[in-house]
């Protein structure tokens, strides 16, 4: 019975990790060279590519293209067709699109990182285009990205899956007294 729980508790932990692999959070931050800014949760499968994103372009403002400034800000809400967009050797890419759908926006931002050493991703194209294309990481085509940082945030659900398995590791290890 006891060895039975631990194997439970074990493959619990370890289909957390599993389920983080597939997809996880990314947080990120970019500036660009008009002053605007992007904060926010990118969601990236491994395979797939981008897939939900939640985030505040300041700078912009939904119904007006292009830099606005001072406090102008655009919920930044889907991606456009969500998954990979485009694709060259280790880099992915989509676009990170203001509101509702294709056929009602004003902004975008494109998003292109190189996969290569995930779940740890890079940017590509900082400050320039790469292999001649202008649509590396930029705000509607135009306002490239001058600095950024993406990193993998922690699902909590994971956590709290790995927390039980280890507790209960503990749990069951312990012996009772005569």
């Amino acid at each position: 019975m006891k060895k039975t729980l631990v194997h439970l508790f074990l493959a619990l932990g370890f289909a957390a990790g599993s389920a983080q692999a597939a997809s996880m959070n990314y947080s990120v931050n970019q500036t660009f060279q008009s002053g605007a800014t992007f904060q926010g949760t990118v969601t990236i499968d491994n395979v797939k590519g981008p897939t939900a994103v939640t985030g505040t372009l300041y700078g912009y403002q939904f119904g007006t293209y292009g830099y606005v400034g001072g406090t102008a800000s655009d919920a930044i809400s889907w991606v456009w067709f969500v998954g990979q967009n485009y694709a060259t050797a280790s880099y992915f890419g989509n676009f990170l699109m203001d509101g509702t759908d294709s056929h009602n926006y004003s902004n975008w931002i494109t998003f292109t990182y190189d996969y290569t050493n995930a779940p740890l991703l890079a940017f590509v194209g900082i400050g320039t285009a790469y292999s001649g294309n202008p649509d590396s990481n930029n705000v509607i085509s135009t306002d490239l990205m001058t600095s950024g940082s993406i990193s993998q945030t922690p699902l909590p659900a994971a956590f709290w899956m790995v927390g039980s398995a280890l507790a209960g590791l503990i749990g069951f290890g312990r012996r009772k007294g005569p």
